[in-house]
């Protein structure tokens, strides 16, 4: 179901943008002091150089292809926050932005889609994160864990997080007026919520990004969307997608 903060500005906390910072120079400087200790080894050893050289490019290589994709990959913040909100998650992740806007949450029942609002020179727009539930807060999902497939020929997108049973629906309408609303639904009910993006302006036409998100619980291959007076399918199958 959605859920409408107001708009809300919420200051992240001093405390956990220090521990975020933290958390990265640790990683960073473990590498670097293994990585160091190797070549020093390396040179107390007396190794040939050839040797020696084939076993840094070795070392070299190793980092970079499974240490470092996997840091990037899985937020290490896991291992030790776990956020009360998810406000206060995109909060520590928008850092050091002092503020953030949080238009709308639609709240899944292992993971939330969060709309943040960001205004500038007048212009507003919005942008999307996903993040996790689990006993007592809020966690980062992968970079990896949420699976996204488009319902060919239009701009309706599917998006399935993994390790939960929470998919999304998320589309957008270009239209000329800023209140137009689009007529979205689908054969379970869901509660679609709609956001109005002004994109640009031709002559005295303007133009408006119209933008819905809606949130379903274990979806079928049965399950249909119903868009404009048009009948939508998914064009695939929901357990390949899942998996």
């Amino acid at each position: 179901m959605p859920r409408f903060p107001g708009g809300v500005s919420i200051e992240t906390e001093y405390e956990e943008r220090i521990h975020m910072i933290a958390i990265r120079m640790i990683i960073e400087i473990i590498i670097f002091i293994v990585m160091m200790g190797m070549s020093i080894k390396i040179r107390q050893n007396k190794i040939k150089r050839t040797r020696k050289i084939t076993l840094i490019r070795i070392f070299g290589t190793i980092m970079f292809l499974v240490i470092v994709p996997y840091v990037g990959a899985f937020p290490v913040e896991n291992l030790f926050i776990t956020f009360k909100s998810p406000e206060q998650a995109l909060a520590y992740e928008v850092w050091p932005m002092s503020k953030i806007k949080v238009d709308k949450i639609i709240e899944g029942e292992e993971s939330c889609l969060v709309i943040e609002k960001k205004e500038k020179h007048g212009n507003i727009r919005y942008e999307t994160e996903y993040f996790k539930k689990v006993p007592g807060g809020y966690k980062f999902p992968g970079n990896h864990d949420v699976k996204a497939k488009n319902i060919t020929g239009t701009s309706l997108i599917v998006e399935y997080v993994k390790g939960t049973k929470d998919y999304y629906l998320s589309g957008v309408k270009m239209t000329e007026c800023a209140d137009d609303i689009v007529d979205i639904k689908d054969n379970l009910g869901t509660s679609f919520v709609q956001t109005s993006e002004k994109v640009g302006h031709y002559k005295d036409i303007e133009a408006y990004d119209q933008a819905y998100y809606g949130y379903m619980y274990d979806i079928t291959n049965d399950y249909k969307i119903y868009l404009e007076g048009q009948t939508y399918e998914l064009p695939f199958d929901v357990d390949s997608f899942s998996n």
